[in-house]
Order: C-alpha cells, then structure tokens, then sequence
C-alpha cells in the first residue's frame, strides 16, 4: 500500500528498506506501486552539496546525491539519483516539492530507488520515517547554565554527554546535549527508572545518580549580636513612646 510522503513527485512513494540504527541510516523509497518517479525536496532550505558524474555501481557510494539544509538546521540527503538529472547545485535555494531529480541506480546500488536520509543540526543521522510526510523538528536552543544560588535547591550536570529531552522519557526526542554545570530546577518526575529533571521550560535531562548532583539550599542562620538587640529595643521604645 502506498504512503504519504513529501519527497516524492505526486505524494505518494512506496519503502523498499526501512531505516536500521546501525545497519541502514535511511529509507529506500520508490514511486507508487514500485514505479519511478522524480523526487522532490522534503522542505525549503539550501542546496549544500551535489555529485552528479555517477553512472556506474560505486561500493560504499550514494552515487549522484542532493543534501539540502533546512531552515531548522537539518539537513536531508537524496542518493542513488539518476545520471544527468540532478537539477539543482550547490547555492540552490530550494521550496518544498521542487524537483531535484530523478530515481536511479547510481553508487552502491542494486535496483533504481531513493536513499533519504535525515540528519540533525550536527550532522548525525537520525530516523527519518517519523518526517515522511511530516514537518522536520523545530529547532530548540539548548538550556544555558545558570549563577549557583544557595537559596534555592540546584542541580549540577556533569556528565558532558547528557542529552535533553523534550519529555521525560527516553522515547522522547534529544534536542543535543547538555552543557555541564549548574542549572535551575522547574520540576521533577520518575520515569523509566530515572529521575527527570526540567531545567528549562520543557526541557528535561535524566539521573542515574551519577550524571547529575543536587546542590541543596544553605540554611542562613541569623545571629542576633547584643549590640543589634540594643538597636532594636531602642527602635521599639521609641516607636512606643510616639505612638502610644
């Protein structure tokens, strides 16, 4: 049955191989039906690299390719084009459902389709079946350390690979990794055996009990010295005798 999707000329594209962490870092797409078809770009953005003198199988290759950054900072890749019908180069700004080529059977390639990949603002791939047919993530700035206050409870990152989250699970998406140090606490909540912590608005890091350390607040303890006992008991008398 054909699927809904955003990189393919008509909006409908058939997958051949689904994304594997590890094995396979994208989807293989064809046409509706398992037919050909020109592929269009996912979302606006622009042309960062092209190949486009592949016409034969290359090992480890994804022969004639389009990658485009977004908007967001993401970035899409379209291997295995046909040769001598990239339509687009490098510079290129593009819209959403321009075409910029055709399928093929260039690179290390065994039957004409599309290889899609999406990758994140730093450049890793991440799966791309959840943005088929769907807008790409947002981008999220990261949550900033913040001056220790003893007044108030704190928590203290210092695991340097500690990612934050958009939920408290860790199903949810990763927008990067945590700086270390100190950060405000907005709330807490237990989940997938950790201890979740919100930092920033809807911003969440994980604790196994050695990624992160609470700073407790410090008790200030007022010390009431015979010379400020003087000055308030002469404030008083004086205050009594206007007044009374």
């Amino acid at each position: 049955m054909s699927l809904k999707c955003r990189v393919i000329e008509g909006g409908l594209c058939e997958i051949t191989q689904e994304y594997k962490p590890g094995v396979h870092y994208g989807l293989d797409i064809v046409g509706p039906n398992y037919t050909l078809a020109w592929e269009t770009a996912h979302s606006d953005g622009e042309v960062v690299a092209v190949r486009t003198d592949c016409n034969w199988f290359e090992s480890g290759s994804y022969g004639n390719y389009v990658k485009i950054k977004h908007n967001n900072g993401y970035y899409t890749l379209y291997g295995h084009i046909a040769y001598n019908t990239v339509k687009v180069k490098v510079g290129d700004k593009v819209k959403r459902g321009d075409v910029i080529g055709y399928l093929g059977n260039t690179g290390e390639s065994y039957g004409a389709h599309l290889h899609w990949e999406v990758r994140d603002k730093n450049d890793n791939k991440i799966n791309p079946t959840p943005y088929l047919d769907a807008d790409l993530p947002k981008e999220v700035e990261l949550p900033q350390p913040v001056e220790r206050n003893k007044n108030v409870t704190q928590l203290q990152v210092i695991e340097s690979q500690l990612n934050v989250r958009l939920d408290h699970t860790i199903s949810a998406q990763s927008i990067g990794f945590c700086p270390v140090g100190i950060y405000n606490i907005v709330s807490e909540y237990k989940d997938d055996n950790y201890t979740w912590y919100e930092i920033e608005k809807g911003k969440w890091v994980a604790n196994d009990g050695t990624w992160c350390k609470l700073l407790p607040a410090e008790k200030n303890e007022v010390v009431l010295t015979k010379e400020k006992y003087n000055e308030l008991c002469e404030k008083l008398w004086q205050y009594l005798k206007e007044n009374l």
